[in-house]
């Protein structure tokens, strides 16, 4: 099956405006519009690519090695090796993280596993539309409406709930869409998904004014549902939209085939340009671009070092390496 493309692009777009969400020290303009849709941006990228399954024991293998391991060693690269990092980096809940002095947004990882999973047993049972469309809204409606606990859940278990349902959904949207969307379509759903994540502003989340998806602080979840998908469909028809471009996007695309380095480098590069910018002031958005094409640039050379030298970390092995390189080359 050919590599979609729009999808490395969806994810490169992803983690840019990750990167831009963590620059605290300059963004307070655009954060709470970033946060209103990026993490459930990144499931929805994940549903467009998923394809039903077998459960067995090499899946788990794959999904856990891809997952699971570079969470660990990602974990235990920021807290160091301790019994109690090992508890608290085990429980994987947002809170616990923080609380083994690890870095927090590695809740990401337990999420998309457990959410991947979840998705595998509902096409399971069924590949109809309609069923999985339900699943899928029973998966939003248990994860908003479960109790709260001060700690959080294990490996963010209700989180892991609400990621399923937005995979579930890109899953159904890339089925439907395909079918009926041509250029033109594309574009409009664009300014449509713009719109729609301006309803942000109609959410009210406590004294700390922006979605955190890593401990459910969503708000209203009718809003935060509205402005999350919005978000996803501003973002997969802009990729749609690129696909058509006659421009090189070979940087997008190893971008995109990379998040997950990216996603676990970026924060201690933010952190030293936070710390430049205390010497050199500049206008908060000089600052943001500076800091946003800085970290990415650095943490794309780190991400090719990575690869090259110590896959595990990306949650590759050595050879899944080799293959990505060479279809990345054929492209």
């Amino acid at each position: 099956m050919a590599r979609k493309k729009h999808v490395d692009y969806i994810k490169a777009i992803g983690i840019t405006l990750v990167i831009l969400g963590h620059i605290n020290y300059a963004n307070d303009v655009i954060k709470e519009w970033i946060y209103a849709f990026h993490m459930p941006l990144f499931y929805f990228a994940t549903g467009v690519v998923i394809k039903r399954e077998n459960i067995d024991y090499n899946y788990f293998i794959k999904k856990f090695q891809g997952l699971i391991v570079p969470y660990f060693i990602w974990g235990f690269i920021y807290a160091g090796c301790s019994f109690g990092s090992a508890v608290r980096i085990g429980y994987g809940s947002y809170h616990s993280i923080s609380r083994a002095g690890s870095l927090t947004s590695l809740w990401f990882l337990p999420t998309m596993f457990i959410g991947v999973v979840l998705c595998q047993l509902v096409f399971k049972a069924s590949q109809k539309v309609w069923i999985i469309a339900i699943m899928a809204v029973g998966a939003i409606g248990v994860s908003v409406s479960a109790p709260k606990i001060d700690i959080g859940y294990p490996w963010c278990a209700d989180v892991s709930l609400l990621a399923a349902g937005f995979i579930l959904f890109g899953h159904l949207f890339e089925r439907i869409a395909n079918k009926i969307m041509n250029t033109r379509g594309w574009v409009l759903l664009c300014i449509i998904g713009v719109a729609l994540t301006f309803t942000y502003r109609l959410n009210s989340i406590t004294a700390n004014s922006y979605v955190l998806m890593a401990n459910m602080r969503i708000g209203n979840p009718i809003v935060f549902l509205i402005s999350a998908f919005g978000g996803c469909l501003m973002v997969y028809s802009v990729s749609r939209i690129l696909e058509w471009l006659p421009v090189d996007k070979r940087l997008l695309s190893f971008v995109g085939t990379n998040t997950l380095v990216i996603f676990a480098v970026q924060k201690p590069i933010i952190h030293v340009f936070g710390k430049c910018f205390e010497v050199i002031s500049m206008y908060w958005l000089i600052e943001l671009i500076v800091a946003g094409v800085g970290t990415l640039t650095c943490a794309c050379v780190l991400s090719f070092l990575i690869d090259r030298f110590a896959p595990c970390l990306a949650g590759r092995s050595a050879t899944a390496y080799t293959k990505l390189s060479t279809r990345e080359k054929g492209h």
